[in-house]
């Protein structure tokens, strides 16, 4: 068993794991970003993807963080900033085995939040969501601080915001991020959007009517649910979705396997 595979056979155990949770207490969720691209397009796990990716609404998200420690199998751990100290994720990270990192599995659990777009504040309230979810990321070592900026003006925007949050710990900062995601939070929203990833795409600005619209779709073999919408919601994340990458491109995300 060559270790993708090992990564994809528990990434689906821990799916199996998080279904069994929501479908238990009613909680509404979706395939995300390259576990929903590989459903539709592959069947199953992208054959070169290392992960999993699931989102659900706020709401539906703060229910299964209060039910899942009770009920998931002692192999598995949700880790995020929000508990766990010096930890960065804004989001939730289901793990499996033990350690920081266990098994190198893991399965990303992304809330979708009110937002606003059209008004002056509606998009100052995403933007500083996004510089948050940019600074997180630098902070906590996950990506290189401008060097994929085509302008040297966009480079130095982007060093002079990592030098000011060079004080803050990653945790301060995720949570900072969380509280100004959920600032429209009990309102009446149209809108949702993903505000605590730091990649632009995947914040995904979707109605709130389409996005609880879902259906089943298999997964290696499973029934899971995706947007009903799924087309634009992977054309909105990847283009021409049908199109498989060039060769070179092919490589897992996460994981540098040997």
């Amino acid at each position: 068993m060559t270790d993708l595979t090992r990564l994809q056979r528990e990434g689906l155990g821990m799916l199996l794991a998080f279904d069994h949770v929501c479908r238990r207490h009613g909680i509404a969720y979706q395939l995300a970003a390259g576990t929903l691209l590989g459903a539709i397009r592959h069947g199953g796990f992208i054959p070169w993807d290392d992960d999993v990716d699931v989102c659900l609404r706020r709401a539906a998200y703060e229910r299964f963080l209060a039910v899942a420690p009770a009920e998931l199998a002692p192999a598995y751990r949700l880790r995020q900033a929000r508990t766990e100290p010096g930890c960065p994720f804004p989001f939730c990270k289901m793990v499996s085995g033990e350690g920081e990192t266990g098994s190198g599995a893991f399965l990303d659990i992304f809330p979708f939040d009110g937002v606003c777009p059209g008004p002056v504040r509606g998009r100052l309230h995403m933007r500083l969501a996004w510089l948050l979810a940019t600074a997180l990321a630098y902070r906590a070592g996950k990506a290189a601080p401008g060097d994929r900026s085509p302008t040297r003006a966009r480079r130095w925007a982007r060093q002079v915001l990592v030098w000011g949050m060079r004080g803050l710990a990653p945790q301060r900062l995720a949570g900072g991020l969380e509280r100004v995601a959920r600032w429209r939070e009990g309102r009446a929203n149209a809108h949702v959007a993903c505000l605590v990833s730091g990649r632009m795409r995947y914040r995904q600005i979707r109605s709130a009517r389409d996005f609880d619209a879902c259906i089943a779709w298999s997964f290696e073999g499973h029934p899971f649910p995706v947007p009903r919408s799924y087309e634009t919601v992977l054309e909105n994340l990847y283009g021409d979705w049908r199109a498989l990458p060039p060769a070179e491109r092919r490589q897992p995300h996460h994981h540098r396997l040997t």
